[in-house]
């Protein structure tokens, strides 16, 4: 499955976008921490987990949305069966 399928057309861009930004504030990161700049690296750290979170909320959008149109199917179906 491709990466982006796993967010809504909304969010497709946007997440692309925050999983480069994921990676080069990792590598910010651990080059701040070779030089031993400890609250530096934390930072970028943080904020690379902050986008992996965001992350994470749009993927579960994505997945709530699917299960809601499952409902809501299965749903009319009891509808067209109790009406009969």
């Amino acid at each position: 499955m491709v990466y982006t399928d796993h967010f809504l057309k909304k969010d497709k861009q946007k997440a692309l976008q925050y999983r480069k930004e994921i990676g080069n504030y990792f590598e910010a990161s651990l080059h701040c921490l070779d030089k031993f700049e400890m609250d530096k690296s934390r930072q970028y750290f943080d904020h690379a987990m902050n986008l992996f979170s965001e992350l994470r909320r749009m993927n579960l959008e994505k997945i709530t949305s699917e299960g809601a149109t499952q409902e809501l199917s299965d749903h009319a179906l009891q509808m067209r069966r109790d009406w009969y």
